[in-house]
């Protein structure tokens, strides 16, 4: 099975820390956005795509990822990371929007907690300092592990880490 998880991670690399442990917990691929545009005849089974939550939704540029890449596969899995975790359903409905137009399967959704210091919050040092942390790696590997073994036949529901 060909699996990537793609990600667009800038500010303090919470959503690169996800990516790559979801990766290395189901032996995939972890590829930024430049990464797989260059990626030729991708044979993608399953891909995982997530960013930082900026502004109440993904990066503008996943979302143009999502939008405009030639080739999706059929089963997708999104996940973020973001101050606010508790409110993924709602920062993760504009890319399930566009994954599901292009007629993909998302099968499962997970949010961890990432350092967030914008705007004000950079004035008190941030919120979630120290996140993702060692456990928040371990969730996000065995949720990936939960999209290979069980995600085609049943929906995950969004998966997030203690506080």
């Amino acid at each position: 099975m060909q699996i990537a998880i793609l990600y667009h991670s800038i500010h303090h690399h919470n959503t690169e820390r996800i990516a790559k442990a979801m990766a290395e917990g189901i032996g995939a691929r972890a590829l930024t956005l430049t990464e797989a545009r260059h990626e030729r005849n991708p044979q993608w089974d399953l891909l995982g795509l997530g960013s930082g939550i900026f502004f109440g939704k993904h990066h503008p540029q996943l979302l143009q990822f999502a939008r405009e890449y030639p080739t999706l596969p059929r089963h997708c899995f999104v996940f973020s990371t973001a101050g606010l975790r508790f409110l993924a359903p709602l920062w993760h409905r504009h890319l399930l929007g566009i994954l599901r137009g292009r007629g993909c399967e998302v099968i499962g959704q997970f949010c961890a907690p990432g350092w967030d210091t914008v705007g004000p919050l950079k004035y008190i040092g941030g919120i979630h300092r120290g996140r993702p942390a060692p456990r928040d790696d371990r969730r996000a590997a065995a949720f990936a592990q939960q999209m290979v073994t069980h995600g085609a036949q049943r929906p995950a529901e969004i998966c997030s880490a203690d506080p």
